[in-house]
C-alpha cells in the first residue's frame, strides 16, 4: 500500500477531470476506469474499489433498461457511467483526512476562504450519508417505505419524509460543524503544524509519471481515431 501526498491527489483529480472532459469515446472511459480502479487499490481501498466496480457496473445495465422505463433519467445515467473514474479518484483524497488535506493545501498558500469551503465539504458530506440512511431507517420502521422501489413510486410523499427532515437536520449540523472548526482553530492567522508528514516522495513521482502516460495514450488515440 502506498500513500501520496494530498497535494498529489489534487493533481490527479483535476487532470482527471479534464480528460474526462476532452475524452468521451467509450475505450478512453474504460481506461481512465482502469487506471482509477489500480489507484484505488494500490492506495489498500479494497473495499470501496470493488464496491465502486459493482456500482459501475449496475449503472451500466441500468443504462441499457432506463431508456424503456425512464428516458428522463437516461442522460442522468449516462452523464454518472462518464464521470465515473473522477469520482473514484476523489474516494481515494478524500480518504488521505481532513488533518493531511487541510495542511497540504494551506502549504499550497491558497486562500482561506477556498480551505474553509473545502474542509466543510469534506466533513459535511459524509454526515449528510449518515443523516439520510438515518432518516430513511426511521422510515422503514414507520412502513411507510419498505424498499427503495417505493420513494420512486410516491416522490412527492418522499420528498415530505426525506427532504423535510433532512433541511432541518442539514441546519443543525452546520452550525455544529461551524462551532467545531472555529474551536479547532480554522480562523488561525499563523502557520499550521501536523503530525502528518506531508511532502512529495518517489512513489508521488510515480504516479505523476503514469498520469502523463495515460494522458499521451488517451491523445495519440484521439489523433488516431
Amino acid at each position: 500500500m502506498i500513500q501520496n501526498d494530498p497535494r498529489t491527489h489534487l493533481i490527479v483529480l483535476l487532470v482527471m477531470s479534464m480528460l474526462v472532459l476532452f475524452n468521451e469515446a467509450q475505450w478512453q472511459i474504460y481506461s481512465m476506469l482502469v487506471f482509477s480502479t489500480i489507484y484505488m487499490l494500490f492506495h489498500g481501498i479494497w473495499t470501496q474499489a470493488i464496491h465502486a466496480m459493482f456500482a459501475y457496473i449496475l449503472f451500466k445495465i441500468l443504462l441499457l433498461v432506463m431508456p424503456l422505463i425512464m428516458p428522463g433519467l437516461a442522460p442522468v445515467v449516462f452523464s454518472i457511467t462518464q464521470i465515473y473514474p473522477v469520482f473514484m479518484i476523489g474516494v481515494v483524497f478524500t480518504a488521505s483526512g481532513g488533518s493531511r488535506i487541510l495542511y497540504s493545501l494551506d502549504a499550497l498558500r491558497l486562500p482561506k476562504p477556498f480551505l474553509i469551503v473545502t474542509m466543510i465539504f469534506l466533513r459535511f458530506f459524509p454526515l449528510l450519508l449518515k443523516e439520510i440512511q438515518t432518516i430513511y431507517d426511521g422510515i422503514k420502521v414507520r412502513g411507510i417505505f419498505p424498499t427503495p422501489l417505493h420513494l420512486i413510486r410516491h416522490p412527492f410523499i418522499a420528498y415530505e419524509c426525506l427532504v423535510v427532515p433532512l433541511t432541518f437536520r442539514c441546519l443543525k449540523l452546520s452550525n455544529e460543524l461551524a462551532v467545531a472548526a472555529e474551536i479547532r482553530g480554522i480562523a488561525c492567522l499563523h502557520k499550521r503544524t501536523t503530525v502528518y508528514q506531508t511532502k512529495f516522495r518517489a512513489n508521488d513521482a510515480i504516479t505523476l509519471f503514469s498520469l502523463l502516460l495515460l494522458s499521451f495514450w488517451l491523445m495519440v488515440g484521439d489523433f488516431s481515431d
